[in-house]
């Protein structure tokens, strides 16, 4: 990894997908985390364009507005995976927990934090635990963000709850996720994994690719005092290199097309 000299502000520079960059092109791991590294981005290993690049930035611009804002001084990721927007997040102020039920990808989290503070010499207020959404009893977060985790988190009704009661009044729920109103992404889907949307992981029930729709989600919190703040859909094509050629011509899809476009964020407000 390169010395501490302007690192730091060189990453907070840039966004959540040149952070990735780095530490798919510059700061590889050792032995079992760089295994579950290269695992967990295989797709991203084999293709990192503009493309993919524009649209992986876009899943965090509300969470990062919300922390550069003082609005999400505290955060709670779910599924936080390898860490990359956890230690995104701390990079920026926020103090940060990542929850997760691997414990591979969290000891790829772990290494990336201790080289990432080696490098550009301070700590992070960043900590990993390995640890079941519904497990958590802590005291509430202003904000909780999933990344494309939300779909794996079962029984869906006791998630919704628990993800409720861990954001404190006035806070936000972040949701980036796949979008369900796509039929293209659903075939692709039940192709992969049929009728069987729920299975075992570490003993943890498992959501396999269970995707839903914004609607039923704000159905769904409102139940628990939550209320839209911003929906927006996003991101056409699949993770190919043609796709980098077609990114102009994609933001001229009409208003009306947007619903079924393959990924959204929702923000959501508790009263």
């Amino acid at each position: 990894m390169a010395g501490r000299g302007g690192l730091g502000a060189r990453l907070r520079a840039g966004s959540v997908a040149d952070f990735l960059a780095f530490w798919l092109e510059e700061c590889p791991l050792d032995g079992a985390e760089q295994a579950a590294f290269e695992h967990y981005y295989r797709s991203y290993r084999r293709h990192f364009g503009p493309y993919l690049r524009h649209w992986y930035a876009r899943q965090t611009e509300e969470l990062m507005r919300l922390i550069r804002s003082g609005e999400a001084r505290t955060l709670l990721e779910v599924g936080a995976g390898c860490g990359t927007e956890a230690l995104w997040a701390a990079l920026h102020g926020a103090s940060v927990k990542g929850i997760d039920i691997s414990r591979e990808l969290l000891a790829a989290a772990e290494r990336r934090q201790r080289l990432l503070e080696a490098a550009i010499g301070e700590k992070l207020d960043c900590r990993f635990e390995y640890r079941s959404l519904l497990a958590m009893d802590e005291a509430q977060f202003d904000a909780v963000y999933l990344e494309q985790a939300l779909h794996h988190l079962e029984p869906r009704a006791s998630v919704i709850g628990r993800l409720a009661a861990l954001v404190r009044p006035g806070g936000r729920l972040v949701i980036s996720e796949t979008n369900g109103w796509n039929p293209l992404v659903q075939l692709q889907l039940f192709h992969r994994r049929g009728f069987r949307t729920i299975s075992t992981h570490e003993g943890h029930a498992w959501g396999h690719e269970r995707i839903t729709v914004p609607a039923a989600l704000l159905r769904q919190f409102a139940r628990h005092g939550f209320e839209k703040e911003s929906l927006a859909y996003y991101r056409t094509l699949p993770n190919i290199a043609a796709a980098d050629r077609m990114l102009r011509l994609e933001r001229l899809v009409p208003g009306f097309a947007k619903p079924f476009f393959t990924h959204y964020n929702l923000v959501l407000r508790k009263g």
